[in-house]
């Protein structure tokens, strides 16, 4: 049995670019769990940042998993997470900055903030490449 969130099947839905629902198993209740997300592109690749706190659930869940999930926008994709170095963070974090709506007051720093400020910031934050099976076999 799968715990819904209504904003996790809204952003499902597809219908902003960069909204997405996240679907991994839950590492305690073995249920699935969905949570909105936002995917962020850089450099023709995808992806997910938890900007709260570095032990969030969906976090623990996803390294539990062995980085198994599912991403839903639009239609349901099979990806492996793949736990993203501190030290490469910096360009993500800014391409997250600039386009999130409203910012991320919680992280202090503005997408214009020098280098220094920005990977600072990015040491705080954990981060997932977004792979596909297509992904995987060519790497």
């Amino acid at each position: 049995m799968s715990r819904h969130s209504g904003w996790a099947r809204v952003f499902g839905w597809g219908v902003l670019p960069g909204w997405a629902t996240l679907e991994v198993m839950g590492r305690e209740a073995g249920e699935v769990s969905e949570l909105p997300i936002t995917v962020v592109r850089v450099h023709h690749e995808r992806y997910v940042v938890s900007t709260l706190v570095d032990d969030a659930a969906w976090v623990d869940d996803v390294r539990a998993a062995g980085g198994q999930a599912v991403l839903h926008h639009g239609r349901r994709q099979a990806v492996e997470l793949v736990e993203v170095a501190a030290a490469e963070r910096t360009a993500v974090l800014r391409a997250l900055l600039a386009t999130a709506h409203g910012g991320l007051p919680h992280l202090d720093v503005d997408p214009l903030a020098p280098e220094a400020a920005l990977s600072t910031a990015a040491s705080t934050v954990t981060m997932f490449k977004v792979a596909t099976a297509d992904e995987r076999a060519t790497a």
